[in-house]
């Protein structure tokens, strides 16, 4: 007998049964904090410590789902760095889909209250989850395809937890379609609607177990499991900046099940990362979250090389490695099958996401299709299956669930110079089926009174085109710059607009309309036609980005001094003068903290005809002007001005996200068509603090206002304090 090799067996046995110990990660749910996850991971590659099989709870559902489809902790960790998850929550890739004409001729609202069957339908949830659904299809449909329907397919062994508040009980998912089990992990109450998966309505599942290390044990037989826990400290809330988000994402921290952490340790190996100080809605500290998993894996690395001998050296393509994987932007389209309400919209959803058969997929193209027909209030769901052909070709089917939307909106502003004001709003949206929208407003306060309706048909011609009708009917309250005397001035007009839609951003139309200017016992009246474009890429938020506004309008005006709507007496033609309008504004963003705005205004009156509806070469109309903040409630605009020019400049330091500190200088000068009833000279500057959220704006400055009256000056400080969505429209052709 060979008593030596037994020896070396005896000696070899221990290390051979542990090199093939099955080693489980847990990823503990925890919202934000969960992005210390992909720290861990980033550790546990750069180490060589092996996992066999690994589960998830909540944000740790969709880290570990992400490293088991094959994404590396790289790849996860460029993700995050590069996408704001924030912007999900607030459907802001939808907001930045929406095309243009929406905003025109409209007002902001508050609070908006969606009507079903005559009754106030109050909302499910904070969050509209459209966005983050898409995220998710996005990032797994690939592997669903492939591992048909068996999580042990993925590049490793993979499962995920959610909880059923019916039966009171942890519901585990090692089968099923991928994106739906990882969204089923994710809603936490009040900040998303429950996943309704067949009969079963699911919630957040750190609401039962919110770190699945058991359920790793028992479904996948794992020897030795490494527990990451990114639960909260529960003081969260003790914060100066509460909101209805931060709350929501609180609550499910003190919904979460509390974890004995030496009951995890008996597992194998538990990480705490130092993350539960951070809230739950703070994905803007994604590098520091990272680098804290990473911190605290690296510290728990001696005792993990020690109990786990065996290495694992990571490669690269990981999806390759799941059966049957393909990536899917490297296939063409087969076919395209839509189910939608009627044959208007088969082709309106065509048009808009382009997936002709023969074509390149395009993950892209698809999600700016899809985000613009949520932009569009036609379609309150819609769900996208993937099937491949024995060619590699793709077969798309869209489930589009069709919404006609009515809302009751209620906002409005108060402003130390313009008063209280109140905003009512009804809409409309995608009546007959047809993507129309149908918007009433109605005014009252102190500054302002009336109403305004607007009829918008974007759809006409195939989303490339719109057609809409606005009337307004509205009084406003002007105050005299140098004294307490006030009076009030009747506006009314009616928009025939007829445009073409260059994108998301950008339009050009044509405007045929009348208006109607009534002040101090005079009357004007007034047919037009022009043409008119806008683009505007700023951020609707007032974060700090970069963007452009630009508003140009060139048309030909035919008044009549003495007319009114229903009385017009003396049109004529030799009356008819031109107007040009531009107005341009740019946002820089200089760091991170600092941005920089310019803005020029300029207008021209010019005559066609020497003969004008007032005294000699002097023409009733508006130049574009708003050159300070309590200007525009003021008596002495720009009324009569032949030429006008103004520019200025903003310099705006951000506290954080929404904080800001800014001061603001304008320069305007005008040409006067008679006399000095008008200024021809206005220079301002002020200094003002604001935030914008949920509520609308705040702001609260003091300004400095100069204006000449030929040959004369005037001076004016005041203190200003606005508060909520004022009526300042990104468009100009309203401008008398």
């Amino acid at each position: 007998m060979n008593y030596k090799k037994i020896i070396i067996a005896i000696l070899l046995f221990p290390s051979l049964i542990f090199a093939h110990v099955r080693i489980g990660l847990a990823l503990g749910g925890g919202s934000a904090r969960g992005l210390a996850h992909i720290g861990v991971l980033k550790a546990l590659e750069e180490n060589h410590i092996p996992i066999d099989v690994v589960g998830g709870t909540s944000m740790g559902a969709i880290v570990g789902a992400l490293w088991a489809s094959g994404y590396s902790a790289t790849e996860i960790e460029s993700i995050f760095v590069n996408t704001s998850v924030q912007d999900w929550f607030l459907n802001i890739p939808i907001i930045k889909n929406r095309p243009i004409y929406y905003d025109m001729n409209s007002y902001p609202t508050l609070v908006n209250l969606e009507i079903k069957n005559g009754k106030f339908q109050l909302p499910q949830s904070i969050v509209d989850d459209r966005v983050l659904n898409f995220e998710v299809f996005r990032f797994f449909s690939e592997a669903d395809l492939a591992i048909k329907g068996d999580f042990r397919n993925l590049w490793k062994p993979y499962l995920c937890t959610a909880s059923d508040i019916n039966s009171n009980k942890s519901v585990i998912f090692t089968h099923g379609k991928l994106e739906d089990a990882v969204r089923a992990s994710m809603p936490i109450p009040v900040v998303f609607k429950p996943v309704k998966l067949g009969d079963t309505i699911l919630f957040d599942g750190g609401l039962y177990d919110n770190i699945p290390t058991e359920a790793i044990k028992d479904s996948f037989n794992a020897d030795y499991i490494i527990s990451v826990d990114v639960s909260s400290d529960k003081k969260n809330l003790e914060s100066n900046n509460i909101n209805l988000l931060n709350i929501g994402f609180s609550l499910v921290d003190l919904l979460t099940k509390s974890i004995n952490p030496d009951s995890l340790k008996g597992y194998g190996c538990y990480i705490r990362p130092e993350v539960g100080k951070f809230k739950g809605s703070e994905f803007d500290k994604v590098k520091t979250l990272i680098q804290l998993g990473y911190d605290a894996a690296m510290k728990a690395m001696p005792e993990l090389k020690r109990e786990i001998s065996r290495r694992e050296y990571y490669g690269s393509e990981r999806k390759k490695k799941i059966k049957n994987f393909t990536y899917f932007d490297s296939c063409n389209v087969n076919s395209l099958r839509m189910n939608v309400k009627n044959k208007f919209q088969f082709v309106i959803m065509d048009n808009v996401l382009k997936l002709n058969s023969g074509k390149r997929f395009s993950f892209e193209k698809l999600q700016n299709g899809v985000f613009k027909l949520y932009s569009m209030d036609m379609f309150g769901r819609i769900s996208t299956y993937v099937t491949m052909n024995d060619s590699d070709e793709l077969n798309i089917k869209i489930d589009a669930q069709t919404q006609e939307s009515r809302k009751l909106g209620i906002g409005g502003f108060y402003d130390s110079n313009g008063g209280v004001n109140l905003i009512g709003k009804f809409q409309n949206s995608n009546f007959f089926d047809r993507g129309g929208q149908f918007n009433v407003y109605g005014f009252i306060g102190n500054y302002l009174k009336g109403t305004s309706v607007d009829l918008i048909f974007p759809t006409l011609f195939y989303t490339k085109y719109i057609s809409s009708l606005s009337i307004n009917y509205l009084i406003y309250k002007f105050n005299n710059i140098w004294s307490n005397y006030y009076f009030y001035s009747t506006f009314y007009n009616m928009n025939l607009l007829s445009g073409y839609n260059i994108n998301n951003n950008s339009m050009i139309s044509f405007v045929l309309g009348n208006k109607y200017l009534g002040f101090l016992n005079t009357n004007f009246f007034k047919y037009y036609a022009g043409f008119y474009y806008i683009f505007n890429s700023m951020n609707r938020f007032e974060f700090n980005d970069g963007g452009c506004r630009i508003n140009a309008y060139i048309g030909f005006n035919l008044p009549d001094k003495n007319g009114i709507p229903y009385q017009i007496k003396s049109v004529k033609i030799e009356d008819t003068y031109g107007k040009m309008i531009f107005n341009y504004l740019k946002s820089f963003k200089i760091s991170e903290t600092l941005n920089t705005r310019i803005v020029s205004n300029v207008g021209i009156i010019s005559h066609l005809y020497p003969g004008q509806v007032l005294d000699s070469n002097v023409i009733a109309d508006y130049s574009y002007v708003l050159p300070s903040h309590s200007y525009k409630f003021m008596y002495d605009r720009s009324f009569t001005a032949k030429y006008s020019g103004t520019i200025g400049i903003a310099i705006r330091y951000y506290l954080n996200k929404i904080l800001y500190l800014q001061n603001k200088n304008c320069v305007s000068l005008l040409s006067n068509s008679f006399s000095s009833f008008v200024p021809s000279y206005i220079y301002s500057t002020d200094l003002n603090f604001g935030f914008k959220n949920l509520f609308g704006e705040f702001q609260a400055g003091i300004e400095y206002l100069y204006v000449t009256n030929n040959p004369n000056g005037n001076h004016k400080f005041s203190f200003y304090i606005s508060i909520g969505n004022n009526l300042e429209s990104i468009d100009v052709i309203n401008e008398f």
